[in-house]
């Protein structure tokens, strides 16, 4: 399924987005003539969910880490031997060769802050708009 180190849908090439899109219809049925409004409020839906996912990955990662005693701590390296079967090798070391920059950690910190703002109350606008 997860076959490039993306950091948003943007990231995400035409020809995977398809092939997701594709999967996606494989469950759903529908006639021809809403394939492309129902693949428009697909995309929409999907991309607000990628930056959620990568998190859940890698905090899933980092408890898999944690529990065979491997200290987790600002070098994500760690992480290479405890990726989700459903992410290519080669691809998930390239997502923690990304989660090491210092761009990403600075992206990671702020939203983690904004995260735990919302959590208390506070409205944070996310760049996302409403369906």
């Amino acid at each position: 399924m997860w076959s490039g180190p993306w950091e948003s849908w943007k990231d995400v090439p035409n020809e995977d987005k398809k092939r997701l899109f594709e999967r996606f219809h494989c469950y759903f049925q529908w006639e021809e003539k809403w394939n492309g409004e129902i693949c428009s409020c697909w995309e929409r839906c999907i991309a607000g969910k990628i930056p959620d996912l990568l998190c859940r990955v890698q905090d899933q990662a980092k408890e898999t880490t944690r529990s065979k005693n491997v200290l987790v701590e600002d070098d994500m390296s760690v992480l290479t031997d405890f990726k989700p079967p459903w992410i290519k090798t080669e691809t998930w070391k390239q997502m923690i060769e990304i989660w090491n920059t210092p761009e990403w950690k600075v992206k990671s910190k702020r939203n983690k802050k904004k995260s735990e703002l919302n959590q208390k109350g506070a409205n944070i606008p996310s760049g996302h708009k409403p369906m």
